[in-house]
């Protein structure tokens, strides 16, 4: 890894601490105006669910990019690798939380898609299952893997093939979110585009579904070919831009697009087709 000045390391993490805080407030903002409208907050929906991990996520991040640069030069970077153990497993926890918050969406899609064709029973006792089993995984294994950076790292011995085996791993996950993402995505685009019931609201439903899909396939897709690419050419630069860009388009931008698409809030009273088609994309 080629390295950078550590002061301007440390100003793109101040940097990224503070719109990962600004982005901390869009959610909090958000959940009180549902709750203003008589959605109780303790009621869990998918809208609700997203909005506190989302906040968590923030939160987490901001805290996370204001520690690093207090190591004092003691935890060099470069993406996909921390010298510091404990600051490696940080970020992952942190794009773990940020895999498990945008899949909620694939897992909502799934569920308009298959009530609208009256295959309940398939969402309920196949889907759904498989989601939380398949998320459950991903974290097992991520717990395994750190678990075994802790215990080498204790013996001083070589991290790089423990790193390597870490990001391959995240790669695969990304590609495998992508590809949810992308065939759910266009599923309910297809079943939206192929309604015959016309509204005001379904070319804007169209575009949020169109829009959200395509950001986040490409946003997963882009993460799984960079921690590709950084494993097996661990030499390539990186400096604070590219650092910052990184998180930026990979995390930020996605965020905000898609808190900018659940700014409408949802219905105070239920409607009575399947699950909402013309209202915002998560409210269930």
């Amino acid at each position: 890894m080629n390295h950078v000045s550590l002061r301007e390391l440390a100003i793109s993490f101040y940097v990224l601490a503070g719109i990962y805080s600004l982005l901390i407030i869009f959610p909090f903002v958000q959940l009180i105006r549902i709750a203003r409208v008589g959605q109780p907050i303790c009621k869990p929906t998918t809208q609700k669910t997203f909005l506190v991990l989302l906040l968590f996520t923030a939160a987490f991040r901001t805290s996370f990019f204001l520690i690093v640069p207090l190591t004092n030069g003691n935890a060099t970077f470069n993406i996909t690798n921390f010298s510091n153990p404990l600051l490696t497993i940080l970020d992952d926890f942190g794009c773990l939380v940020f895999f498990t918050t945008f899949t909620l969406l694939i897992l909502f899609w799934a569920e308009i898609t298959l009530l609208a064709r009256n295959r309940r029973t398939v969402y309920s006792r196949r889907v759904r299952p498989l989601y939380f089993c398949m998320v459950a995984f991903v974290y097992i294994v991520q717990f395994a893997i750190w678990a075994t950076i802790l215990s080498v790292h204790r013996g001083d011995h070589d991290l790089s093939d423990l790193d390597k085996m870490d990001n391959i791993f995240y790669s695969i996950v990304s590609v495998v979110a992508a590809f949810g993402f992308g065939y759910f995505g266009g599923n309910l685009y297809r079943m939206l585009k192929n309604n015959p019931i016309e509204s005001t609201g379904r070319k804007h439903k169209l575009r949020e579904v169109l829009n959200i899909t395509v950001i986040c396939t490409v946003c997963f897709v882009g993460r799984a070919i960079l921690y590709a690419v950084l494993t097996f050419e661990p030499k390539l630069d990186v400096n604070p831009v590219t650092v910052a860009a990184y998180y930026f388009i990979s995390e930020i931008f996605p965020a905000f697009i898609v808190l900018f698409v659940l700014r409408k809030l949802p219905p105070t009273k239920p409607a009575h087709v399947y699950p909402e088609v013309h209202a915002p994309l998560l409210n269930k």
